[in-house]
């Protein structure tokens, strides 16, 4: 986990903790006793418009709120192992296709209602449905409670299913959701303290309150916390609408699995060619493309999984440098093509502007359309394209299999018609050992070409927080 401690721009924090300084005894006599401390106001940036639905909201702010409020049964974290937070344990079946999952006995909803099988299934059945987590679940056929254990089944196997477990579990279908956190809502405009939290955690702020302030834009988010007024402000640094992240004492880079990547045409034009496209990768420069146009929130992605991950396979990794001259070497000159990006994130048109001028330094000339969301929808589904640059969320589990299903959005250009890539998806799934074979054939095929899984912000007011650990796809805990 990396963590600047950035000096520089000098905020005028309104919500520092102080303590009141020992007044002198007069005319000697006994000394007056210290103050207590200032208690510390906590007041974190929402988006009333986005709602708390933990499914469906997509605002950063609201999902940080969220992290305060909810638990999963388990945390995803970068090396691929899942950490039990609800759940006690989980036990896989030799075909890898039931997952038992008991739940911790101890733990309580803000209500006072304990913890239940039921519970779990109508929120990991929520999330199935809603639009954030939409489509990982796509191989879970039933759900079954058995005391306190749940039991999963799916349609094939998986050797970490938990690892698709890191939704927040909350009680009934509440606007304001009843979670297992340390803090609930009082409110829509206030956290409190639960008393249900386990006393062997620590609170994450020294508040028994936190208030929750509506913030409609950037500009108002920003200097909002610049001047204290906030106490964090979280987001996307290279995403549509993105807030400038002042310099601050405490900014945290939080990992995800959104993979940034050049996609081809597979049916049609010069990308038709599998040894054009998978030389394409040694002609991308990484290195300037994450510190400068994604700022350092990202990583250096040459395979489509994080580095150190479940499917990551460093003797294939390492073997891709930065080395334009194989692409040169066997590109038919005097031929042009075209490359589409949608215009939602300045970051995307100046990374989309670096690949088709390194492509063109090869001897291809590269003509870049800047699409707006919609048109770029429909070109990349009318194949009216040569290669493009997106963007995607991966599951936690580093699942593939989108890339290769037929009717999925990331399905273009003929990569449903990949189907052994599909049936390798499903083998690493299985086993993590099958991993090679399916990394080896994307890479040497050049079904997609990864450039960096990109990395949230997450600014904080100096020594307002404790405890904090952010992680794949979450940010407090």
């Amino acid at each position: 986990m990396k963590k600047w401690l950035l000096v520089g721009l000098c905020l005028c924090m309104l919500c520092g903790c102080t303590t009141t300084p020992t007044p002198s005894a007069p005319n000697g006599s006994d000394p007056v006793p210290p103050q207590p401390d200032t208690p510390k106001t906590i007041t974190l940036p929402v988006e009333d418009a986005s709602g708390f639905d933990p499914y469906k909201t997509l605002s950063y702010a609201n999902r940080l709120v969220l992290s305060f409020v909810t638990q999963p049964l388990f945390v995803a974290l970068e090396d691929g192992t899942a950490r039990p937070i609800l759940a006690e344990s989980f036990e896989v079946s030799p075909d890898g296709k039931t997952t038992k999952v008991t739940l911790c006995t101890d733990v309580t909803f803000h209500n006072g209602t304990a913890l239940t099988a039921d519970a779990v299934i109508e929120s990991i059945q929520s999330a199935k449905e809603g639009g954030y987590y939409q489509g990982r679940f796509y191989a879970l056929e039933n759900m079954t409670a058995e005391g306190n254990t749940v039991v999963f089944t799916t349609t094939q196997s998986y050797e970490c299913f938990p690892l698709l477990l890191d939704v927040p579990i909350v009680l009934g279908d509440n606007a304001l959701p009843v979670g297992t956190g340390p803090y609930a809502f009082s409110s829509p405009t206030e956290l409190v303290a639960s008393p249900h939290w386990d006393e062997k955690q620590d609170y994450p702020v020294d508040a028994e309150a936190i208030t929750l302030k509506n913030i409609t834009d950037v500009k108002t988010l920003r200097e909002e916390f610049q001047y204290g007024a906030l106490s964090a402000m979280a987001g996307d640094p290279n995403g549509a609408g993105a807030p400038v992240f002042p310099s601050t004492e405490e900014l945290w880079g939080v990992p995800t699995t959104i993979l940034q990547y050049v996609g081809f045409n597979l049916r049609k034009g010069i990308f038709a060619d599998e040894k054009i496209r998978a030389t394409v990768t040694y002609a991308i420069d990484r290195y300037p493309i994450v510190r400068e146009d994604m700022m350092g929130f990202a990583t250096e992605a040459t395979l489509p999984s994080l580095m150190g991950g479940l499917w990551d396979e460093a003797s294939l990794r390492e073997n891709v440098d930065y080395y334009p001259q194989n692409l040169m070497s066997i590109l038919p000159q005097g031929r042009s093509a075209k490359m589409i990006v949608c215009g939602d994130s300045s970051q995307k048109v100046t990374t989309a502007k670096r690949v088709s001028a390194s492509i063109s330094d090869c001897g291809l000339t590269v003509n870049l359309e800047i699409l707006s969301a919609e048109d770029f929808a429909k070109a990349l589904q009318n194949g009216n394209f040569d290669l493009y640059l997106a963007e995607t969320r991966l599951p936690s589990n580093g699942d593939l299999s989108a890339f290769f299903t037929a009717g999925s959005p990331l399905a273009v250009g003929g990569l449903d018609k990949e189907t052994t890539a599909l049936e390798l998806c499903k083998l690493a799934l299985s086993n993590q050992g099958n991993a090679y074979d399916l990394q080896k054939k994307i890479l040497s095929e050049g079904l997609i070409c990864p450039v960096a899984f990109k990395t949230t912000a997450l600014c904080l007011e100096k020594d307002a927080f404790h405890g904090i650990n952010p992680h794949l796809g979450g940010w407090i805990f």
